[in-house]
């Protein structure tokens, strides 16, 4: 099938919204490369995700601390320590710590 001539009344009702949006021959090229499975498009705080995750970590690194962050970045501050640790801590380990910060291991020694 050629797709000269093709309008958007030509499209599948279920799919002019897309054609609207983007163009007859884009909604085209779609159908083309994932015609016949289901595609899940992500809410846009999911799709840039990875960009915000590595502008927390850029500005962590740069000496914010947590809930600055959180807060620059409307995440939870659980985000924001959960990500630290992954990224930069490991996953295992159940917190981080800050220089000049003491453990209580440190503070009440090996009584």
């Amino acid at each position: 099938m050629t797709d000269e001539g093709i309008t958007i009344d030509d499209i599948a009702e279920s799919m002019r919204g897309v054609a609207e949006l983007i163009g007859v021959e884009q909604t085209i090229q779609l159908s083309e490369h994932f015609g016949g499975i289901t595609l899940t498009i992500p809410q846009m705080h999911n799709l840039l995700r990875p960009m915000r995750y590595e502008a927390i970590l850029k500005d962590y690194l740069s000496g914010m601390d947590p809930q600055e962050l959180a807060l620059k970045h409307k995440v939870s501050q659980a985000t924001v320590y959960r990500l630290i640790n992954e990224r930069l801590g490991g996953t295992k380990k159940r917190h981080i710590t800050v220089d000049g910060q003491m453990s209580f291991e440190d503070f009440f020694g090996d009584e």
